[in-house]
């Protein structure tokens, strides 16, 4: 074997240098963009379930808004629950803690001030003070216990500082902090790497050769699958679909998922302590740790696996409408759940999880490469779309939104060749994946959000019919597709009567609910400032938004910005399908935009189903079409040919903006008005400002930067709304999972979980045990004569919700309450007969029950496992 000797060449020291200067601003981009989470972090326990809040004072005083507040659970004296309290990036000067809202007693020890890195103060228990009279302090160690009089009011303690907090300033030294460490190891392997500069440079020419082979198979792929007059595919819309499909795949290798479960351990004190590789959980997400993803497990952790006739969240079938792996033919269809019927349960969910973003991005771009034939515009908009907060912070919503949109693209796309295509093998795949995308898709079941994409889809499917309308009516291949049109449609049919079969009595049943069987909304119902205020986007977080938008998802929204398109249509070269589907576009924008702010007659509304769905349920496609008329129209904008004037000279170049920005600063300045002047000056200005850029590069026609400017700042900005997960340790490593599933008789009777929150029935959900208590899709329809000869009325539990119970007396009488809509607290006696009618053999509660409770019932440890007391019922 020769030796290579090695000498330093400049041009090789010249590319080491800047590689390394590459990957120092990149990694400098990344320490600059990452969150950092400052938080007061303290153990506290209490014998009374209440809600602990911490007060900050950051120059204006202690006020509502400056707060955080976090559930508090009751708890043995020997056992602590973990608080987390996120603080701002602001100078704090005080800290006042309240850690019950009324009166009582708490221990409180090892609190401290932490960052995402480092811990900042380690606050000494000298410096827990109580701010009222009349509390009682004492303190052993380093635990301080606190105390109060019932007539004394809330318990409030003061959290005393050496010195203020200067979180800016922290959040900074952080920042160059991991600059630095960074740039050191970057420099370290830059330096090892320089004298092995041979064996790097003959593997990085093999690496090549064996990639320009695969970029010309890639190309004759690209050829073979384009379709001329329908989808033309390139190199670049090839290397995208595998790059989707590696990321994808090497996702689920490393068993990552978005779920916020976290949040039971850190928040509830119950299940294994985990930390989040990227982000952190969000209570936001209540819908999907607190009844999807354990519902989920439940499907693979009960006795009776994938059962879908009684489930956890209903009978008569409904699971089939939850999206719930189910041991059902309808499976065949809704590949995201075929995983779990292979695959240990975590990466099973993470291959479902993982689904989401491959079908969105995949299916969108699929969408717009069909509408734009770019495919520097369609991954724009896909990813454009993807990124969108709108999308990011309603990601993990139950209905499968990411999951739904993907499909429904997908669909329209196979509808659309088997009008036109000419190959027998092609049509018969078409139509076959029409009909998984179209069954996968219904049985997404949540129609606020299927019937604003089902309208939009049928607009451009009708786009293209009349575009396409000679092609389709060739009689060349016209029998080949009837057939595969006959074949879809068959298959759809058939499945449908087959699934009507079984969920036909939970369709009725859910019809008939009070909500949301029964709900109507009514047209015009949208505040006109909502769609303006998605421009702020920037300005919002979790914690961070106007009160008036209700919570950061539902009042997230897109870059409406389809409207300035219209200026530019005599600098586009469109063909006739993209005339007609900008046309059917802005047709269907407006008719949504009237429906969301005009008062339109009712009747008219429930021709289309849109009565069904409230106004927030449709930005979803409402910005799709967005997202569609600006990648359309920047595919078709001409290049300035070499004599053509520019549209702007240098001086209207800047009246033009001057103008835009004057505009925006405008219309967000009045907006902000709306939502309370929520908003400070130098944020609206820098909203203006950004939009004005965006503005600016559409009239401009700069393509690239514009594509740039719309996916990479809302990639760094809401790229880590969804936390990074790796596994479901929460619940498979917690004590209950371990005492439940070593017992299987556990798994085989009902439980009722008697607790003040409908999160702790999900934990026991999320374990394999069968729930009674929790979320329901649908209620016991089954039981509710059994509830009416009690005197109980079926028609408070006749809901789509949660179902509460609280222990009572044997002799007190048992009642339903609506606490608030959704959620139905049941007053009971655990040892009621009625329970056992209902099948029920086991009771769980978050707190010790009092002996007049537990007297009848028959323990089933010698302790609380994981923070239950659990029992058989007599």
């Amino acid at each position: 074997m020769s030796t290579v000797r090695y000498r330093l060449r400049p041009s090789y020291f010249n590319s080491v240098v800047l590689a390394w200067l590459a990957c120092s601003l990149a990694f400098a981009v990344y320490t600059f963009t990452r969150p950092h989470h400052f938080q007061l972090t303290l153990e506290m326990s209490s014998q009374a379930s209440s809600t602990a809040r911490l007060l900050f004072d950051a120059g204006r005083g202690f006020r509502d808004e400056d707060s955080r507040m976090v559930a508090v659970w009751a708890r043995p004296p020997s056992s602590f629950q973990e608080l987390a309290f996120d603080l701002p990036h602001r100078d704090i000067s005080r800290l006042r803690f309240d850690p019950l809202t009324g009166a009582g007693r708490v221990i409180l020890r090892n609190a401290i001030i932490r960052s995402s890195e480092r811990v900042l103060v380690r606050i000494r228990p000298e410096d827990l003070l109580p701010l009222n009279p009349g509390e009682r302090r004492t303190q052993h160690g380093g635990d301080v216990q606190f105390s109060t009089l019932p007539q004394a009011g809330r318990l409030s303690l003061a959290i005393r500082l050496a010195e203020p907090l200067h979180l800016r300033r922290d959040t900074i030294d952080e920042q160059l902090r991991l600059l630095l460490k960074g740039n050191a190891v970057l420099l370290l392997i830059a330096i090892l790497v320089l004298p092995l500069r041979v064996p790097l440079s003959e593997a990085a020419r093999h690496l090549w050769r064996q990639l320009l082979k695969l970029d010309a198979s890639l190309a004759a792929a690209a050829r073979y699958l384009s379709v001329p007059g329908f989808i033309v595919f390139d190199l670049g819309a090839l290397r995208f679909y595998i790059l989707c499909f590696v990321f994808f795949v090497a996702a689920v290798a490393a068993d990552l998922n978005g779920s916020s479960i976290g949040i039971y351990s850190s928040e509830y004190g119950n299940g294994s302590k985990v930390s989040t590789w990227i982000g952190s959980p969000r209570a936001i997400r209540s819908d999907e740790w607190g009844y999807q993803t354990p519902a989920i497990l439940n499907q693979s952790l009960r006795v009776d696996r994938f059962a879908f006739r009684d489930s956890s969240i209903g009978n008569h079938s409904v699971a089939l409408t939850a999206n719930l792996p189910v041991a059902h033919f309808s499976t065949v269809f809704r590949p995201q759940f075929w995983a779990f019927f292979v695959l240990p349960l975590d990466y099973a969910f993470s291959f479902s999880w993982q689904c989401k973003a491959l079908l969105l991005v995949t299916g969108v771009f699929t969408w717009l490469l069909l509408m734009t034939q770019s495919t520097l515009w369609s991954i724009a908009g896909s990813l454009w779309f993807f990124f969108s907060p709108f999308t990011q912070w309603t990601y993990s919503w139950p209905s499968a939104l990411p999951e739904m949109i993907g499909l429904i693209c997908l669909a329209m796309v196979f509808a659309c060749y088997l009008t036109v295509g000419r190959n027998g093998i092609a049509l018969l795949l078409s139509a076959l994946a029409l009909a998984v995308c179209a069954i996968d898709f219904t049985l997404c079941s949540y129609l606020p959000h299927m019937l604003p994409l089902w309208w939009l889809i049928v607009s451009v499917f009708l786009a293209w019919c009349v575009s396409a309308r000679q092609q389709i009516f060739i009689r060349k291949r016209a029998g080949l597709r009837v057939i595969a049109g006959v074949l879809a449609i068959g298959v759809i049919a058939m499945a449908g009567w087959f699934l009507y079969a079984d969920l036909h009595q939970a369709i009725s049943g859910v019809l008939n609910t009070s909500y949301p069987g029964k709900r109507i909304v009514p047209a015009g119902t949208m505040p006109r400032w909502q769609l303006t205020s998605n421009f702020f986007l920037w300005a919002e977080t979790e914690t961070n938004f106007p009160p008036a938008l209700g919570n950061i998802s539902e009042g997230s929204g897109f870059l409406w910005l389809a409207p300035v398109t219209l200026l530019c249509l005599r600098r586009m070269t469109l063909s006739r399908f993209q005339k007609l589907a900008l046309a059917f576009l802005w047709g269907y924008c407006l008719l949504m935009l009237a429906w969301l702010f005009l008062p339109v007659p009712g009747a008219l509304v429930g021709l289309f189903g849109m009565d069904r769905v409230p106004p927030t349920r449709s930005l979803h496609a409402l910005g799709l079409a967005n997202v569609a008329i600006v990648s359309i129209s920047m595919a078709a904008m001409r290049r300035r040919s070499a004599g053509e004037r520019r549209p702007f000279s240098r001086i209207a170049y800047f009246d033009v903006a001057s103008c835009v920005f004057l505009v925006f600063l405008f219309v967000l300045e009045a907006t902000n008005r709306n939502l309370g002047s929520y908003f400070s000056p130098p944020a609206i200005v820098a909203s203006s400002a950004a939009a004005m850029i965006l503005v600016m590069l559409i009239l401009t026609g700069r393509k690239l930067a514009l594509a740039l400017a719309l996916v990479l700042p809302q990639a760094i900005a809401f790229g880590s709304v969804n936390p990074i997960e790796r596994g479901l340790q929460v619940f498979t490593s917690s004590g209950l999972y371990k005492f439940v599933q070593s017992r299987p008789r556990l798994l085989r009777g009902k439980w009722i979980v008697f607790a003040d929150s409908f999160i702790r029935s999900s934990f026991f959900r999320a374990v394999g045990c069968d729930v009674y208590t929790g979320m329901r899709f649908l209620p016991d329809l089954d039981h509710f004569s059994l509830f009416a000869a009690r005197g109980l009325n079926p028609e408070i539990l006749n809901r789509l919700g949660y179902l509460v119970a609280h222990p009572v007396g044997q002799e007190e009488t048992p009642a339903f309450k609506l606490r608030v809509e959704g959620v139905v607290e049941w007053e009971v006696a655990p040892s009621d007969a009625l329970l056992r009618q209902l099948g029920i053999k086991y009771a769980a509660f978050d707190q010790e029950p009092t002996p007049a409770v537990s007297s009848n019932l028959i323990a089933l440890s010698d302790g609380p496992i994981d923070g239950f007391w659990l029992y058989q019922l007599p």
